[in-house]
């Protein structure tokens, strides 16, 4: 396979890392990077989650305040958007679903830190509640909306020069 374009070489699985000087363009392609398909399942540190309500906003909260930097929601598609480490990607395989479940696991976790027994039984209660699929549906729903997290597709690819890889970005304009 005879590579004639940086951008050909991108495209067909190379790396920034191994991209050969202009003058050597013409060798064999490399062997095709791996393509990442890992979320950030990593909540922020010391995330707090038990001041919001018993509610599905409040545990719509508790999901932006833990993952709130890895999952957004485009309005166009209709669809949650999950941060890999090196762009943005369509959620196919319910990652945020997963995600609120860990939060709610996150939650559940904090609920020693609750000095009333019966504050503590009563948010034990929501927890358990929260982890039905229709309370999951309602709490991704009323995510969407929250400020921050409802996106354009538009804001996605800003600038016309920059092509991301999986491996990084690429400035066409260098």
């Amino acid at each position: 396979m005879v590579v004639k374009t940086h951008l050909q070489f991108i495209f067909r699985g190379g790396s920034i890392q191994t991209m050969p000087n202009p003058t050597s363009l013409s060798l064999s392609l490399v062997k095709p990077i791996e393509q990442k398909t890992e979320y950030h399942d990593n909540p922020l540190p010391d995330v707090d989650l038990l001041p919001y309500n018993y509610t599905d906003v409040g545990n719509a909260k508790r999901l932006i305040a833990a993952y709130g930097r890895d999952i957004r929601y485009c309005r166009e598609s209709s669809q949650w958007i999950v941060w890999n480490g090196s762009l943005w990607r369509q959620d196919p395989d319910s990652a945020v679903f997963r995600i609120f479940v860990q939060t709610v696991q996150i939650f559940r976790d904090q609920l020693s830190g609750i000095e009333s027994e019966k504050a503590r039984k009563t948010a034990d209660e929501h927890a358990r509640l929260s982890e039905g699929a229709g309370r999951i549906r309602a709490a991704l729903e009323c995510a969407c909306s929250l400020d921050g997290v409802s996106i354009s597709a538009t804001q996605l690819d800003t600038s016309p020069w920059l092509f991301n890889c999986t491996n990084g970005t690429l400035d066409l304009r260098a």
